[in-house]
């Protein structure tokens, strides 16, 4: 980019790097996925960059055809992405005639279905709903649920609501999979249709299903922002009957400043505590002792201990020390322990149980 000014030289050039990623991805593990991310993103937006200034549209057409005949690493399709800005539509109607006619004489599956995915990334660039409905059901016979969502997606995305819904009511209303995706667009879809009713139903199931800022504003924007207050005081009163833990229902508590019920939530349901989610009980522990909850930071940091003393994993063994170190301090500013032991019981009992694992014990001295 810096030393290319000639934007036709530029995207050839750029094309040239594509045909490197054989050689690239076979002689490195890129199971990070950053070296396929140069391509994917940085090669791809300098390639867009040149394309669209290149006047020469039939000779960069024909240039991005010959080279996604071949894509074993799925690198090269990104190309495709914005296509609609740097080639005019005859020539993206051109590219998706030759890789029908190719797909049409192959006789094998996966290729076949390589320039299936081709013509459906060009029809979704030009926002051509029934090309895409034709060549997924023609290289995918079977109308799998991922069908048709991606079917009614692209007819939503056409303008289209109304086919876009006939294609969502296809899946049977008791599947699962992608039941979050499907449901966002059903909320779009039957908004655009002015299907009040069953929009407000919609908000409500995907509201229930992980309650969170965005989704209560996102159902207040339809029931009407003065319902707020009442909204959460029902829903409220809804988790705190329920007996399960729930860590996404603390974390509501606390995003709608209901801190002393989540203290309670929490607490109440400690002896559900599982240490070994040390990728979310950390954060709600911080939480807890930010607002000054210091018994309920104690029964998750102690859960969080536990476990890693259970585990008998030494490579872990720093974060237990740490946890160990913070309850130390944190014994120091609690005067009731309510119906747990306390500290120094608790870390005698540690000893007891733990005490030949003596790495741990001589890092926390």
């Amino acid at each position: 980019k810096e030393g290319i000014s000639d934007p036709c030289t530029g995207a050839e050039l750029v094309l040239l790097f594509f045909k490197t990623d054989d050689n690239i991805m076979n002689l490195c593990d890129d199971s990070s996925g950053c070296i396929g991310d140069i391509y994917r993103y940085e090669a791809s937006d300098l390639f867009n960059y040149y394309a669209q200034a290149c006047q020469n549209k039939e000779k960069l057409a024909k240039a991005l055809f010959e080279l996604n005949k071949e894509d074993d690493f799925g690198l090269r399709d990104s190309l495709f992405e914005n296509s609609t800005q740097f080639l005019p539509e005859p020539q993206l109607r051109t590219m998706v005639d030759g890789y029908w006619s190719l797909m049409e004489k192959e006789t094998g599956d996966y290729k076949k279905r390589h320039w299936g995915l081709l013509i459906e990334l060009l029809a979704k660039e030009l926002k051509d709903a029934p090309l895409f409905e034709k060549v997924r059901l023609y290289a995918w016979p079977n109308i799998s649920t991922a069908a048709c969502k991606d079917i009614a997606d692209i007819w939503l995305d056409s303008g289209q609501p109304d086919k876009a819904l006939e294609w969502l009511n296809r899946i049977d209303h008791s599947e699962t999979y992608l039941s979050a995706e499907r449901n966002a667009l059903l909320l779009t879809i039957h908004g655009q249709l002015g299907n009040k009713q069953q929009q407000e139903q919609i908000a409500w199931e995907i509201f229930r299903s992980y309650r969170s800022p965005k989704t209560l504003n996102d159902l207040l924007s339809i029931i009407g922002e003065e319902k707020r207050e009442q909204v959460i005081a029902k829903e409220t009163e809804i988790l705190l009957a329920e007996k399960g833990l729930s860590t996404s229902h603390a974390h509501f508590l606390i995003d709608m400043n209901c801190i002393d019920l989540a203290e309670s939530y929490i607490f109440e349901r400690k002896e559900q505590l599982n240490g070994a989610f040390y990728y979310i009980l950390p954060d709600l522990a911080k939480i807890m002792e930010k607002n000054e909850k210091y018994l309920t930071t104690t029964v998750i940091l102690r859960a969080l201990l536990d476990s890693i003393l259970e585990r008998a994993k030494s490579k872990t063994y720093s974060h237990g020390i740490r946890y160990l170190k913070t309850l130390d301090k944190l014994s120091k500013k609690i005067n009731d322990w309510r119906d747990i032991s306390t500290h120094s019981n608790y870390v005698n009992e540690l000893r007891k149980v733990h005490g030949r694992k003596s790495s741990f014990w001589s890092k926390y001295g």
